[in-house]
């Protein structure tokens, strides 16, 4: 019985948790969405393009949250593992192209979102930030899947199963790097050196030492991916 309640607490408190970014989000769109804020963004500010992307910011980090966290709670909760099981990118095995995209949604178990929520919220929001438009930040995000998806099945170990946000947060942040300093060169490499300034040290850290049962694969496709996405828009742009 005591296990049981366990249980239900613990889901109770993850679910108020997903309702807290639902509200949260929902907020914050109602407030970039105002006539104050819409006023500031057409008249304040040195680049009149991040203000207008913030909304674009808080629509995608918001709902990366409430499905990443949704996925998790549903995993845990009612298919005990089914779905980590039946998501993971497998290196050089047949298997349907979905796993593809679908598996940097699903992970482990809580400790393995929780490590990862942060810093996949914050580089994505940065991302989309500094990225000209929506169209610009999703053509970039796919290029990054498609090339760390690729690298996993390609080189990573036979038999393996890669699930996880970490590649997609590390390939945010070469992308960031890459984009600001140097593509642009403008305020964006500001943007970069501040992310490399606090982040820097500890992700290529994870590069380099990966630790156990972690995707070293992932990790680094993942950074590879997000320099080629940046480049691919570099020469788009001309």
């Amino acid at each position: 019985m005591r296990t049981f309640l366990r249980l239900l607490w613990d889901n109770f408190i993850f679910v108020f948790k997903i309702a807290v970014g639902l509200l949260l989000t929902i907020g914050l769109l109602r407030f970039v969405r105002s006539p104050n804020w819409q006023f500031f963004s057409d008249n304040v500010g040195p680049d009149a393009t991040v203000l207008r992307n913030v909304e674009t910011a808080v629509l995608i980090v918001g709902g990366l949250f409430v499905v990443t966290w949704s996925v998790r709670f549903l995993d845990r909760s009612f298919y005990k593992g089914k779905i980590k099981q039946q998501a993971g990118l497998m290196p050089q095995s047949a298997q349907t192209m979905r796993r593809w995209f679908i598996h940097p949604f699903v992970h482990l178990d809580d400790s393995h979102l929780y490590s990862n929520t942060r810093n996949l919220l914050l580089f994505t929001g940065v991302a989309v930030l500094i990225t000209p438009d929506l169209q610009t930040f999703l053509v970039a995000s796919l290029a990054m899947l498609l090339v760390t998806s690729c690298g996993i099945w390609l080189f990573g170990q036979k038999g393996t199963g890669h699930i996880g946000a970490s590649g997609i947060l590390i390939g945010y942040f070469g992308f960031i790097i890459t984009y600001g300093l140097a593509v642009m060169r403008d305020w964006r490499a500001v943007v970069a050196l501040l992310l490399l300034l606090f982040f820097g040290r500890h992700i290529f850290n994870v590069l380099a030492h990966p630790g156990a049962n972690v995707s070293k694969e992932g990790h680094f496709w993942g950074f590879i991916g997000g320099v080629v996405a940046a480049l691919l828009l570099s020469s788009l742009m001309g």
